[in-house]
């Protein structure tokens, strides 16, 4: 992955990441002290569409990065059956960590909310 090693890693999770525009990709998310990045592996959304936020802030890589200093807001929603992120990016929209059942605590930790 991605990761400059000036930077410290926090954590790494494989989740589901919902981008601006409605487009789902399964794949693994890593928080570090400086970004938060988001390997995508598989398209899980219905339209199988690309969406354009992806192409616009991911590296050569092909990995998304978020800079931290571009989170406005990181607000958990949690209900019984599905724990999610929402993560609000300064000029590309909101980023969702759907995490399905499990427990988001740890990734709330590490971003620091």
């Amino acid at each position: 992955m991605g990761i400059n090693t000036d930077e410290t890693k926090l954590g790494t999770w494989t989740t589901n990441m919902i981008m601006p525009g409605g487009a789902k990709y399964l794949g693994k998310l890593t928080v570090t002290d400086r970004n938060v990045y988001f390997e995508a592996k598989f398209d899980s959304s219905i339209s199988g569409l690309v969406s354009s936020a992806l192409l616009e802030v991911k590296d050569a890589d092909g990995i998304l990065t978020i800079p931290r200093d571009s989170i406005e807001k990181i607000e958990p929603k949690t209900s019984f059956f599905k724990k999610k992120i929402n993560i609000k990016v300064k000029e590309h929209g909101d980023f969702v960590v759907d995490y399905g059942m499990l427990s988001i605590s740890s990734m709330l930790k590490a971003l620091g909310a």
